[in-house]
């Protein structure tokens, strides 16, 4: 009668996104309809998300399926391909039609691993706040194209000539943009009194080249939709 559901034990949570499913799944999940035009999903402990080019998890989950917009509490993850974003706290915009925008507050680390082969080297940017983009990639794939970081800047990325690495570039300063392609970093706009080194590859150690809230969490990452009922 009140249009709400509470649902424990393997619960899970589906929404349709263009030709995929985002899956969601919790302790327990608690829905609500207060009238025809709201709606919205609470997940309490142990959240879990998968969708085919996006993964996440955390302790609890706002769902607001009108507004589209999902909020992530409590040491949050989101993973997609390559990357690797955490904080404080994620918010992010999951429409019918795509996911389009999240932002990261608090501690806001993005990280991305430079060569799939190599577990050592990563592209990080850190800040107070980050604003993420996404855009399809020539398969059909959601990535992130662009980064605005607002706020105690810095950046660790590895500079590409070709096919080649050259180099490492690691700058601080207030805010920065980053723009990336299918090699990773594609170039990046530094404001507000950037400082910038440049470190050849050979004077370098891959493993000392990390931000403050560096922690590649890969081994908790979804693999597939089973995956998010495994506590």
């Amino acid at each position: 009668k009140g249009n709400r559901a509470i649902v424990t034990g393997h619960a899970i949570y589906g929404r349709k996104i263009e030709a995929d499913t985002l899956f969601m799944s919790a302790d327990t999940l608690f829905y609500n309809e207060p009238d025809s035009t709201h709606s919205f999903v609470k997940a309490y402990n142990h959240v879990k998300i998968y969708k085919k080019d996006l993964q996440g998890l955390c302790d609890s989950l706002t769902y607001l399926i009108h507004d589209s917009l999902m909020t992530m509490y409590n040491s949050p993850i989101l993973w997609t391909n390559n990357g690797q974003v955490t904080a404080k706290q994620i918010k992010l915009t999951a429409g019918q039609s795509s996911i389009k925008y999240f932002e990261l507050i608090n501690n806001a680390i993005v990280i991305q691993k430079v060569d799939s082969l190599d577990e050592h080297k990563f592209n990080q940017i850190e800040g107070k706040r980050i604003e993420g983009f996404f855009a399809k990639d020539s398969i059909g794939e959601q990535n992130i194209k662009k980064l605005n970081v607002i706020g105690n800047a810095q950046i660790i990325y590895y500079v590409k000539q070709k096919t080649t690495y050259k180099g490492v570039n690691k700058t601080i300063c207030s805010d920065l943009s980053v723009w990336f392609d299918h090699d990773g970093v594609d170039r990046a706009t530094f404001r507000n009194k950037p400082e910038s080194t440049i470190f050849p590859l050979a004077e370098i150690n891959d493993e000392d080249l990390r931000l403050k809230h560096f922690n590649w969490q890969e081994y908790k990452r979804p693999k597939k939709k089973s995956d998010i009922l495994i506590r």
